[in-house]
């Protein structure tokens, strides 16, 4: 299990890397006012990632086609958005 805090800002940034365990994954974008926009990797931006609004949750399990690669996020120009992340692994 694994849990933390990343701040998302408007260069790509890591939210969880790659996990091949990986049986569930919660990311809760916790910014008042700032979309974080989500991808596959670095090459994610605000005009092709997932947007995650503020205040929402996005959840992903092995029931509903848990992705294992590693997730990105970027925020708009000069924003910043505090992401949370809750994931576990097993079986």
């Amino acid at each position: 299990m694994a849990y933390g805090t990343v701040t998302v800002t408007d260069t790509a940034t890591l939210i969880r890397p790659a996990n091949c365990d990986r049986r569930e994954l919660r990311i809760v974008n916790f910014s008042d006012v700032n979309v974080v926009y989500l991808g596959q990797d670095a090459s994610v931006t605000t005009a092709n990632g997932f947007p995650l609004y503020q205040n929402q949750n996005m959840l992903h399990t092995k029931d509903n086609g848990m992705w294992l690669g590693a997730v990105y996020g970027i925020c708009s120009a000069a924003a910043t958005a505090d992401v949370r992340y809750w994931e576990t692994e097993g079986t």
